[in-house]
């Protein structure tokens, strides 16, 4: 699991210097230890360091990027799992807004169509099927959309005994087209000013697992021609990837908070290792008003 890698004395001083239209919290790779071991000190520490920033901020949602619950899923939507590595530990008062999901390779260790299901049996988790889009309107008009894709039916299952193994089809050839195809048409059919894409495998990594190389063959350059970010989980580092010269970028960490401002100036970055700024704009010219973001990673593998 995970703990903070900055203080949360830094990061309100970071976050003061921007007044956010859109924010959102994301945490992949979370998901407690194992059935016998449910919670982590770290994740703990973690969610109290989440609700501490989401007091002095208002969240308007959250972003839950695979591997929920270690190490091998949940059985049923009657799994214990859900209320002792989920409700029980993001209890905080300021985390009771909604968690949009994706699913990660250890989620696949078990029964998937049980998290999907549990959507029903929670206020807070949203996850209606494997992949799945969400729009948000700030009250001054900024336009977000968010797309959760599913990386595993994508790429393949990813084998921590046997590597490398990204190997399809999971399901089947077809199930991934359909995927493709449909994302194709949400990336073409938004007119956000913020366009964003998460799933639980990166696009490129410099860390343990690396880049995954389907993605890098046919997801990004979706993420090029339209414009559109993309966020992520899997390896256990913190790490924010820009292209020379494209108009997107990946971000891949155990928890990252974006606020989405309006603002005339470029991306501002604070953490521990990134210290330059860089801009993230939609690319295109579809919106008349310049807006950017402010991004604070909050944590880091221990």
């Amino acid at each position: 699991m995970f703990t903070s890698a900055i203080t949360i004395a830094t990061l309100l001083s970071a976050l003061s210097l921007a007044n956010a239209d859109v924010n959102f919290l994301a945490i992949g790779d979370w998901g407690g230890d194992s059935d016998s071991s449910p919670v982590t000190t770290a994740q703990k520490q973690v969610s109290s360091a989440m609700n501490t920033l989401a007091s002095k901020i208002p969240v308007d949602f959250y972003v839950a990027l695979g591997d929920n619950f270690y190490s091998s899923g949940v059985k049923n939507v009657d799994s214990k799992r859900f209320d002792q590595s989920f409700e029980s530990v993001y209890s905080g008062v300021n985390l009771q807004k909604k968690w949009y999901v994706a699913p990660g390779n250890h989620d696949y260790g078990g029964n998937v169509s049980a998290q999907i299901a549990y959507s029903s049996k929670s206020t807070r988790w949203t996850f209606p099927k494997e992949y799945h889009s969400h729009s948000f309107t700030s009250s001054d008009g900024v336009t977000v959309d968010l797309i959760i894709i599913d990386t595993v039916h994508l790429s393949g299952q990813y084998n921590d005994e046997i590597k490398p193994i990204y190997s399809l089809p999971l399901l089947d050839r077809s199930a991934a087209t359909t995927q493709w195809d449909w994302l194709e048409q949400q990336l073409k059919s938004s007119t956000a000013q913020y366009l964003l894409v998460g799933g639980h495998y990166p696009v490129y990594s410099v860390c343990e697992h690396g880049n995954t190389a389907t993605l890098v063959q046919t997801l990004n350059p979706l993420l090029q021609q339209y414009g559109a970010h993309y966020m992520s989980g899997h390896d256990h580092c913190m790490e924010h990837l820009v292209e020379n010269s494209k108009q997107s970028s990946s971000l891949s960490s155990p928890l990252l908070s974006s606020l989405f401002q309006q603002h005339r100036r470029g991306l501002n970055t604070t953490d521990s290792a990134i210290t330059s700024d860089h801009r993230l704009t939609r690319g295109d010219s579809r919106s008349s008003v310049s807006h950017s973001a402010c991004l604070v990673i909050i944590s880091s593998c221990q």
